[in-house]
């Protein structure tokens, strides 16, 4: 999955920039902070994809509101981070990063959900569920 985004950041980049020897350099150069934000729209497209009417209601709602009891994902106290739809649990009173106590919200069935999973568990050594699941 990263080696696309870095295909796309490559490609973005590169038609930019013109064509004189420094850019051509910067243009292979794909830094952390280019590979989060592609994440970050990656998934802000995921959701508003497969959880439309859940990110324009909490958009439109504000902070601290529930989505509709038709949704499937009533039951989950959602907010929204970014356009990304995550969690809200007990782990908010820990001291760990946000994005271990407030997980993202993925689709049951999907490419990129696979290949997010795939992806953790090839980065934990093939890893069993109980290891790759906390970990995404």
């Amino acid at each position: 999955m990263f080696l696309k985004v870095r295909d796309i950041l490559r490609n973005r980049e590169s038609s930019r920039k013109q064509k004189s020897n420094e850019d051509t350099v910067n243009a292979y150069c794909v830094s952390a902070q280019n590979i989060a934000d592609e994440e970050t729209a990656i998934f802000q497209w995921l959701h508003l994809k497969e959880y439309q009417s859940e990110v324009l209601e909490l958009s439109s709602k504000g902070e601290g509101q529930a989505v509709s009891r038709k949704s499937s994902l009533h039951s989950l106290n959602l907010f929204l981070d970014h356009g990304i739809l995550r969690v809200r649990g007990r782990l908010s009173r820990l001291s760990l990063p946000d994005f271990t106590k407030h997980p993202i919200i993925l689709p049951r069935k999907g490419h990129i959900t696979t290949l997010t999973i795939r992806d953790e568990h090839w980065k934990l050594y093939h890893a069993g569920r109980n290891h790759v699941f906390p970990n995404l």
